[in-house]
């Protein structure tokens, strides 16, 4: 795949537009949505962090949405499948966040985390 045939960015939202991401590769992430609307990377505590990973299920991008401070923590991961540009200015195709959602620093019976699936298109 040639520089030209790759996303310069990517911009999604949920069925109901509740939740809009706009994707930078490598440079910037930004996110709207129930939680509020953030930027990263941030200069905020908490919120510097975008974790970028390469799986079988694509480019998994990770950012914080709510700090652990002594409660809850949450996450969003953006699954990005590989996309191939064919020439063209843009391509719709589907994908998924997960929002995963920390029990805390309080030791609980039952799973730590949670996780909801977001559809994105």
């Amino acid at each position: 795949m040639t520089q030209a045939d790759s996303a310069n960015f990517y911009s999604f939202s949920d069925a109901n537009d509740t939740r809009k991401i706009t994707y930078y590769p490598l440079v910037r992430l930004e996110y709207q949505g129930p939680e509020g609307h953030f930027v990263y990377p941030s200069f905020s505590p908490g919120y510097e962090m975008m974790i970028q990973d390469q799986s079988s299920l694509g480019q998994q991008v990770t950012v914080v949405l709510v700090p652990s401070v002594e409660g809850p923590s949450v996450n969003l991961t953006l699954l990005l499948p590989p996309v191939n540009m064919a020439g063209l200015h843009e391509q719709h195709f589907d994908t998924i966040a997960l929002k995963t959602t920390n029990s805390g620093m309080v030791p609980t019976g039952g799973a730590h985390l949670t996780y909801e699936v977001i559809t994105l298109q």
